[in-house]
């Protein structure tokens, strides 16, 4: 994974994570390893009027030309940003209240989100414009789950 992904997907996490928390705003929030170190950026991710993240408890992952992807429990299943936080689009009205992971894989010249569904127990590949190619069904035969 290139650095500035992995700086833009930490800068993410960080902030959904410490959004919950009323952080005084001269305060300097700091992930860190002994490795790296990242640093929340207040505003990022500015949503339209209206909008909001709801639960975010998904994943947040970034694509080749370095916009950042998340998912969220609300009627904006996936919200899309510029890397610098400008939204973009939100799309997946019909995936509300269930997506929990999700993943870019680039498939020849294209990439496309991988969604998992709790709450319809499927996988499911899509375009990063939100059209579903197909859904992979839990094995209910199995009776393992």
């Amino acid at each position: 994974m290139k650095p500035t992904r992995i700086v833009l997907l930490a800068s993410a996490v960080a902030l959904f994570a410490l959004a919950a928390f009323q952080v005084p705003a001269q305060e300097r929030v700091m992930l860190a390893s002994d490795k790296v170190a990242y640093e929340w950026q207040r505003g990022w991710g500015k949503l339209p009027e209206g909008m909001s993240f709801g639960n975010t408890h998904g994943c947040v992952v970034v694509d080749s030309k370095n916009r950042v992807y998340m998912n969220t429990d609300t009627e904006h299943a996936v919200i899309v940003f510029e890397a610098d936080g400008t939204f973009v689009k939100s799309w997946g009205k019909e995936l509300a209240g269930g997506l929990h992971g999700m993943c870019i894989v680039k498939e020849g010249e294209r990439e496309y989100l991988y969604l998992t569904h709790t709450g319809r127990h499927e996988v499911l590949k899509a375009t990063l414009d939100g059209e579903i190619l197909w859904t992979l069904g839990w094995p209910e035969e199995a009776k393992v789950y």
